[in-house]
């Protein structure tokens, strides 16, 4: 009895272990920090964001500090509304959500009333990854059309052959193939 414990014990171990390995990201982070322009945190702000395909809002309300996120968002292109009562409402435009990426919209709202808006706008950029060293790009049915028939039929040969610092057998910026995960997340709008 004492064996059949220990075997059910140790695969349920590795059923774990399994589980958590297997684990990637495939959503991206949108966060930020809300201050007014004498840098003094804005609490309870709302923050809207704002799905431009599925047109579906998801809404926040800035922290003690002032921070709001908004996790496990889905790759696509996001409007970013910030209001609070006393100030302009502040719109970052055509955020771009890629996977496994954070970006951070801080925000300085100015005091005014809140029917006027004041609408942030970036250049396409390549916004700078400091949370983790997880890497993510997002390859359109577009970019797929252009490459070379030989690729488009298998995707970790498209994988590999996309990312920067990728070596044809699979090491990623130096580390070995085991140690790199590749998550494939299709993506219809």
């Amino acid at each position: 009895m004492k064996v059949f414990g220990f075997l059910t014990l140790g695969l349920i171990t590795c059923l774990l272990a399994a589980s958590v390995l297997g684990q990637t990201a495939s959503t991206a982070r949108i966060s930020g920090l809300v201050t007014d322009v004498n840098g003094a945190v804005v609490v309870g702000a709302t923050v809207k964001l704002i799905d431009k395909t599925k047109k579906e809002e998801k809404t926040a309300t800035t922290n003690s500090e002032g921070r709001y996120t908004f996790g496990n968002v889905d790759p696509g292109t996001y409007d970013l509304s910030i209001s609070q009562q006393g100030f302009r409402t502040t719109l970052f435009a055509d955020i771009k959500a890629d996977i496994a990426t954070a970006s951070v919209h801080d925000a300085v709202l100015e005091v005014g009333n809140a029917t006027e808006t004041v609408t942030v706008s970036s250049a396409d950029e390549a916004p700078l990854q400091t949370d983790d060293a997880t890497v993510g790009n997002t390859i359109s049915e577009r970019q797929i059309d252009k490459l070379p028939l030989a690729n488009r039929g298998q995707v970790t040969s498209l994988l590999i052959s996309t990312q920067p610092a990728v070596s044809l057998t699979g090491e990623v910026a130096g580390s070995r193939a085991d140690q790199n995960t590749f998550t494939l997340v299709c993506c219809l709008h």
